[in-house]
């Protein structure tokens, strides 16, 4: 009987586990069990080649730890801790494995506090205009492995053709594929192109925050972010709902070409426009001139000569004798 180590399987884009009996041996192995669908889109079955019972309890207990690691942060979503509120997003996050339109949301979303909104934060959730979605999912590992859980679960063929690693964009030349699972796995397509939805979110938030009276301009940054041409910019953001018109601004012999203007798409993703504040530069006032403090003046030395009268005693004679006494004393009677 085969004895396992969890550190000696592997899992396929085709949805094959494979054990390698030398855990210093870099290739797979031999293949032992298949992924099939299970009770719930992020919990599949495994169906072994060979049935043992310590084969499957030992098989399923690594994918379970394996989608765990791989997945962390959606795995994280259960917790009672949260408020109703952001219970609600969490579980539809995690049911939709990381990706749900805003829109499906509006109504919890408006019922969100502070408290709550700090809670999806924790989370590493993020609400953005179009999507709510987990940036940490959009690295190539999160991306392959939801691909693999969702053609299980969907019945699909795997392998199935996505995005390569570390695009922002991609054009797409299959029409039959499933946009569904694009969304799912993070490159919702929009016109001509999946859009990695990290960068999608950062175009949108710009227009909308640059648009004035409905209006907004396209950028050539627009293009460094989703990594495509402007005439796949244009189908982009139509496909989006913004209305191509013709451009606005004058250009001017020898002047770089200004791309063209939008009509922004009204509705809820609209009320996400941040309004933007406009800070005026207020001048300093004007520090008060210091006022120097003046040493007390002296007194002014009187004009003219200055009479003091005084009696010095022990050298006073004895005037009663004079007519001014007389006059004095007489004036008193």
């Amino acid at each position: 009987m085969t004895v396992y180590d969890n550190n000696q399987f592997s899992l396929n884009d085709k949805g094959e586990i494979f054990w390698q009996a030398l855990a210093n041996n870099p290739m797979p192995g031999v293949m032992v069990a298949k992924l099939t669908k299970g009770e719930t889109l992020l919990k599949p079955a495994v169906t072994l080649l060979e049935p043992s019972e310590e084969g499957q309890e030992k098989i399923a207990e690594w994918l379970e730890s394996h989608i765990e690691e791989k997945l962390k942060p959606l795995m994280q979503l259960h917790d009672d801790n949260l408020e109703e509120a952001p219970k609600q997003i969490a579980t539809a996050l995690y049911e939709a494995m990381g990706v749900v339109p805003r829109a499906e949301l509006e109504d919890v979303i408006s019922k969100l506090e502070e408290q709550g909104r700090a809670q999806l934060r924790f989370k590493k959730i993020r609400l953005g205009p179009i999507l709510a979605f987990m940036p940490e999912l959009n690295k190539p590992a999160p991306i392959k492995l939801r691909t693999i859980l969702w053609g299980v679960w969907h019945g699909q063929s795997l392998p199935i053709t996505i995005p390569s690693d570390g695009v922002v964009s991609q054009v797409i030349t299959d029409k039959d594929i499933d946009k569904d699972l694009y969304q799912a796995i993070g490159y919702p397509v929009y016109g001509p192109r999946a859009v990695r939805i990290d960068m999608l979110d950062r175009v949108v938030v710009d227009l909308y925050d640059s648009s004035k009276d409905w209006k907004f301009q396209a950028k050539h940054q627009y293009c460094e972010w989703l990594g495509c041409t402007i005439d796949d910019l244009y189908l982009v953001l139509e496909a989006m709902g913004h209305e191509r018109i013709q451009s606005e601004v004058p250009v001017e012999e020898g002047a770089s070409a200004q791309l063209d203007w939008f009509n922004l798409r009204r509705g809820k993703m609209s009320g996400e426009a941040k309004e933007k504040k406009v800070f005026v530069k207020k001048d300093k006032p004007k520090a008060a001139a210091k006022l120097k403090s003046k040493k007390p003046s002296k007194p002014s030395k009187p004009k003219g000569p200055v009479t003091h009268s005084f009696t010095v005693k022990g050298d006073q004679k004895d005037q009663s004798s004079s007519p001014f006494a007389v006059l004095e004393s007489l004036k008193k009677k």
